[in-house]
């Protein structure tokens, strides 16, 4: 959607996306308590520790075979999110 008043509703630093998505939801299903519980998503000792997972860039050499992505990648990654991203 490109309503111009949707999309100042989500601006960010004075600037306005580009488009939006609107759903509309008809139904949630939530998933069973005890499953959720027996997840253990909240023990802190089941939580992984961020520095030891990949990068975007090594995900994305990794899935192009080298072709895309890497330690430049990884770099120019801010820059590109500031620019674009909103």
């Amino acid at each position: 959607m490109v309503d111009p008043d949707l999309l100042a509703a989500f601006a960010v630093d004075g600037q306005a996306p580009r488009s939006a998505i609107v759903l509309t939801t008809q139904a949630v299903y939530f998933q069973c308590a005890r499953a959720i519980v027996r997840a253990d998503l909240w023990n802190p000792a089941r939580h992984v520790d961020p520095a030891t997972l990949p990068t975007p860039g090594e995900i994305l050499a990794d899935l192009s075979a080298g072709r895309e992505g890497g330690p430049a990648y990884d770099r120019a990654w801010p820059e590109r999110a500031r620019k674009t991203m909103w």
